[in-house]
C-alpha cells in the first residue's frame, strides 16, 4: 500500500514541475514583452525575467531529484 502512495506523491510532483517549467517557457515565449533582452544561462534568464515582471514569490525548477534553480523574490515576513 505504501508503494501506491509514493508513485501518487511522485506523479504529482512530476506533473506539478511539468506545469511549473510550461509556464514559465511559456511566459518567456509568449509574454507581454519581448524578451529578447535576456542574455546569459537559462537561471540568468529566469532571473532577469522574473525581477523585469516584478513577480513576488518562490520558483523551484527541478529534474528528478536534482535542483536545477531555486529562489525567493519580493517581500517576506
Amino acid at each position: 500500500m505504501r508503494g501506491i502512495y509514493e508513485k501518487i506523491i511522485k506523479i504529482s510532483s512530476i506533473i506539478i514541475l511539468v506545469i511549473v517549467v510550461v509556464s514559465i517557457v511559456a511566459l518567456l515565449l509568449f509574454g507581454r514583452n519581448n524578451h529578447s533582452n535576456l542574455s546569459g544561462s537559462f537561471s540568468e534568464k529566469i532571473e532577469q525575467y522574473l525581477i523585469n515582471e516584478k513577480f513576488q514569490g518562490t520558483v523551484l525548477i527541478a529534474k528528478e531529484d536534482e535542483v536545477l534553480f531555486t529562489k525567493g523574490y519580493g517581500l517576506f515576513d
